[in-house]
Parts: structure tokens; sequence; C-alpha cells
């Protein structure tokens, strides 16, 4: 007779293949939608890559679009908590240039994420996202400490597409090839750019 804890330990190894699939199809569609984008890539290319059948990413999702969905939730929950407890303790330019950093890293680890920033498929604006939501606040006040003159709309257009640019530096300038830049490297850049003076 099936007890309940035989019967866990008789699923179990189903279980497993049924989250391995998952898991392995996630990781397909992370990479893929990565280097390609939402519009050029087919749910047979994700099913083909991770070694599974179209049947059977099917079973797990039931669109391409929740495939995309799902990639990008688990390319979100991989990114580092950003440092705002330790921001808001610094001083408003080193708060900026930590959140800078911090941002930089996220686009350089986190490819799906820069992907879906950079050509949104999904109308999810950055502060929407609550890994990002409340980084924007601290950022945004400390702008204004900075100077209360800037318009803050701009200035985060600004360093988060210097942002975006100098986190691929090979894409435009391809002597800078072999160069990698992290988010510190990044920061200092942008900081020496957009204040001058300040920082």
């Amino acid at each position: 007779m099936l007890t309940p804890e035989t019967r866990k330990k008789s699923t179990s190894p189903q279980r497993r293949t049924r989250e391995s699939g998952r898991d392995r199809l996630l990781e397909s569609a992370i990479a893929l939608f990565s280097e390609r984008g939402f519009d050029q890539v087919s749910t047979k290319e994700v099913a083909a890559a991770s070694g599974v059948t179209i049947g059977s990413l099917y079973h797990h999702f039931e669109s391409k679009e929740a495939v995309y969905c799902a990639a990008l939730e688990r390319a979100i929950e991989a990114v580092t908590p950003a440092p705002v407890e330790l921001a808001v303790a610094l001083s408003p330019e080193k708060g900026l240039k930590m959140l800078i950093a911090w941002f930089s890293e996220v686009l350089i680890s986190q490819p799906l994420l820069r992907q879906e920033l950079l050509d949104p498929h999904l109308d999810r604006p950055l502060k929407d996202i609550p890994t990002f939501r409340v980084s924007l606040f601290v950022f945004e006040k400390h702008l204004n400490e900075v100077n209360a003159d800037y318009d803050t709309d701009f200035a985060i257009a600004l360093i988060v597409s210097l942002c975006f640019g100098l986190t691929s530096l090979k894409g435009l300038q391809p002597s800078l090839e072999t160069q990698s830049v992290g988010g510190e490297e990044v920061a200092d850049m942008i900081c020496k750019v957009v204040f001058p003076h300040k920082i």
C-alpha cells in the first residue's frame, strides 16, 4: 500500500526530472533571448537548445510569452540587491556613484535584463520592477541633493545611457574588444563626465 511517505519517494525522481527540464528550458531561453531578443527566437529553438521536445516545453509553459516572462523573472531574481541602505548613509555623491556601479554590474551580469531594458518586449518600465524601484528613488533623491537644478528625468536617462554604452565598449570601439570593464570603472567614468566638480 502506498502511504503519503512512499508516494512522495516514488514521485520524487519524476518531479526532479520535470524541474530539471524546466530549468534547462529557462537557461536556454535566457541565453537565446539575451543574444537575439524575443522576436528572433522560436519555441522550437528553445526546446532544441534545452534538449527537450516541443511538447515538453508546452507542458511547462503555455506560450512563448510565458517562457520569456519566466526567463526574465529568473534573471531579475538573480540580480544582487542594490546597496540602498549603504547608499543612503553615504554622501549624495558617493551614494550616486555606488548605485551607478551597482546598475552597471546588473547590465554586465544579466544580459537578458539588459536586452529587455534596451528593446522592451513587455510593457514594464524600470521603475515598475521591484528590484529597481527603491534604488531609483534613492538615486533621484541624491541627484537633487547634488544639484537641485538637474532635470532628474534627463539626468537619469543620460546616466543609464552611459551605463549601457560603457558596459558595451567592444560594440562601440572594436579595439577594446578584449578589455573588461566592471561596474566600478563605469561609475568612475560616468561620474567624471556628469559630475566633474562634485565627485
